[in-house]
């Protein structure tokens, strides 16, 4: 689906696919899409390095390479809760649903998944796969412990229109199969009701 499109993308940018997503953010590829602008030799170093984003009062802050380095490791990572995770919109939106933890270690566990799962539960899982696209259409809502904007996560999510949460870290942990969440993908944060 969407593979092909960020692999002619890189291609005209001069990188591959993997240090694009590293390096560039939505804004930078449509920036170069628009007008042709490519981030600098050190911005491409300096995201591969390090990088992350801070949401704060519904504002969003991007750091990184040199700036990212200088934060304090406890402001770039949330404290685990016993009810509630934070993470990155993939797709804002809010919804109420049953927690469907799915494992994907090879394809026989996603396709005993495939049959476990019903419509309209959320979807948490440490990151999805191609393999996955059944149940993401299935789901009400996903959220992940892995991945950042540009994931397959976020891409199925933005194609859906299906609320997302990305690199949460701790979800598959937090939460179990049968809890009742609220995801709030407006406001990057998933919790226990």
């Amino acid at each position: 689906m969407a593979l092909p499109l960020l692999e002619e993308i890189s291609v005209r940018i001069g990188l591959n696919v993997a240090d694009m997503m590293h390096s560039y953010r939505n804004k930078d590829i449509t920036d170069f899409l628009r007008h042709g602008t490519r981030l600098s030799d050190n911005d491409v170093s300096g995201r591969k390095q390090k990088y992350f984003y801070q949401i704060e009062n519904r504002e969003t802050s991007f750091y990184s390479g040199e700036h990212a380095s200088l934060m304090k490791e406890e402001q770039l990572s949330p404290i685990p809760s016993d009810d509630f995770v934070v993470g990155r919109v993939a797709c804002p939106g809010i919804v109420n649903g049953m927690v469907r933890i799915v494992a994907n270690e090879d394809i026989e566990s996603v396709t005993q998944n495939l049959k476990d799962f019903e419509t309209g539960s959320i979807l948490v899982t440490t990151m999805t796969h191609p393999n996955m696209i059944l149940l993401v259409e299935r789901a009400l809502g996903i959220i992940t412990d892995e991945g950042g904007i540009t994931s397959h996560a976020a891409i199925l999510a933005l194609e859906m229109n299906k609320p997302c949460l990305v690199g949460t870290k701790f979800a598959t942990k937090i939460f179990k199969n049968g809890d009742i969440v609220k995801l709030d993908a407006t406001n990057g944060r998933a919790s226990k009701i």
